[in-house]
């Protein structure tokens, strides 16, 4: 009777150690399951952000080859709009700039500066502040303007540079300016660059911020041409006339700014190419800068 007793004890301690094993099995294997799905939910999203990649690559490689065709053959004008298309199971978003449509920090007149600097939002004495140091800035002396900034300047500023007396080596440098804050740079950026080496403009291809800047332009007056631009690709008439030609330049298919944004799924890339067109057989263009925004 003991001896039936015992094994009977032994066969259920028996089976709640099968079960407890079965119940340890099962859960390492759900455990076990949804890591395998996170790993594919993880591989799945890192391949549809390199194709995102590819596709925004394609496209800086797609604007090139526009680019360096005949004028007549082009598709794509390099005035900023936008242009998408589907490729393959993704998109690609295109924006061509020529630089000669923005305000070159180097060699920009003093008035254009002036009037970015007053869109900005900022009050007059403060653009004229930031105006005259950055002339100083970009200047190769170390005389101060009467409101700008030289050495001395800085280091009562506590900074622990001076003004460069030379040029700029790219927009991003103007954070450095004396009086320059995160605000006023958001404001200015999208119309500025360092590659057109003008004093002014080709308003075929200019942007918005940049056209705000030349003195005696309103709101209404650019609505209007950017809409003749719009629907001609072109309407520099409307400027030749009216428009102080010292802020204007005819110079442009230089440097052009390619924007081009990659869509596979949810996952985006955008690459910013800055080319050079020579044109030339053997070289026709070279990157002058590259970066992943």
């Amino acid at each position: 009777m003991r001896s039936r007793r015992s094994k009977n004890k032994q066969n259920g301690m028996a089976l709640v150690i099968v079960l407890w094993m079965l119940a340890l099995l099962t859960l390492l294997a759900a455990g076990y399951s949804r890591m395998m799905r996170t790993e594919t939910i993880l591989i799945s999203q890192h391949m549809q952000l390199a194709e995102a990649r590819a596709m925004a690559e394609a496209g800086v490689w797609l604007a090139i080859q526009d680019l360096l065709a005949m004028e007549v053959d082009r598709k794509w004008l390099s005035d900023g709009r936008e242009y998408t298309f589907t490729w393959y199971e993704g998109g690609i978003s295109l924006r061509l700039q020529d630089e000669a449509g923005r305000i070159d920090l180097n060699t920009a007149r003093a008035e254009l500066l002036h009037g970015l600097l007053q869109d900005s939002g900022i009050d007059e004495a403060e653009a004229i502040g930031l105006l005259q140091a950055i002339m100083d800035w970009r200047d190769r002396d170390n005389l101060p303007r009467t409101a700008g900034a030289e050495d001395q300047d800085y280091r009562l500023a506590g900074r622990n540079y001076g003004a460069k007396d030379g040029p700029f080596n790219s927009v991003e440098e103007l954070r450095q300016v004396l009086g320059m804050n995160d605000s006023i740079f958001a404001a200015v950026e999208p119309a500025l660059t360092v590659y057109s080496h003008q004093p002014g403009i080709n308003p075929v291809v200019a942007t918005r911020e940049a056209l705000l800047a030349i003195p005696g332009m309103d709101d209404t007056a650019i609505e209007a041409f950017l809409a003749a631009r719009a629907s001609s690709g072109t309407a520099e008439e409307l400027f030749t006339g009216s428009t102080d030609n010292r802020f204007l330049s005819p110079v442009r298919d230089q440097v052009i700014r390619v924007r081009s944004t990659g869509t596979r799924g949810e996952n985006q890339v955008l690459l910013e190419a800055t080319v050079l067109l020579s044109r030339n057989q053997d070289d026709p263009f070279s990157i002058l800068a590259w970066r992943e925004r």
